[in-house]
């Protein structure tokens, strides 16, 4: 009988050393998959638009910022808020019947300034002012979202996944 338990205790200390290094591996690829990443994870079919406000006119008012029929915001003065969206053409429009139309690339990031026209009207008081939205390049709205000390939009002022 003893003989027949060697085999036994010995088969069951190859299956623990076997277990361990099996373990072993499997945290050590897990660690590698954490700290090492292989592949790009990040959803390349997507879209960044940020929406930045610059100026002080019309400080009382947060107006609207559409994206197609969806309200992403109500955009407070001096501030920003950047969205994620699928690649395509976009229509982005506020207070201004006329829209802002963008043909969104994948990977790519795009800047609009919301801001109000400079007075217009009789006697240079604009009785209705609209905000304009107006694309610029990456590097103009980065520049002015540095520069200008733009703080991010509040949460409160944020709609349908807008401000990540």
């Amino acid at each position: 009988m003893a003989l027949g338990r060697r085999p036994a205790c010995r088969e069951s200390s190859m299956a623990r050393r076997a277990g361990r290094k099996l373990g072993t591996l499997l945290c050590l690829s897990l660690v590698l998959a954490a700290v090492c990443p292989c592949e790009d994870r990040s959803d390349t079919s997507k879209a960044t638009v940020t929406v930045y406000r610059n100026s002080g006119r019309g400080t009382l008012k947060n107006p609207p910022v559409y994206m197609d029929e969806v309200q992403l915001a109500a955009m407070a003065n001096k501030r920003y808020f950047s969205v994620t969206v699928d690649a395509g053409r976009h229509q982005f429009w506020s207070t201004r019947k006329d829209s802002l139309q963008i043909q969104l690339q994948a990977g790519k990031n795009y800047y609009i300034l919301a801001q109000y026209p400079e007075t217009t009207g009789v006697n240079g008081f604009n009785m209705k002012p609209r905000l304009h939205l107006f694309q610029v390049v990456e590097e103009q709205g980065k520049r002015d979202i540095s520069q200008l000390g733009l703080k991010q939009l509040e949460k409160e002022h944020l709609f349908n996944g807008a401000g990540h």
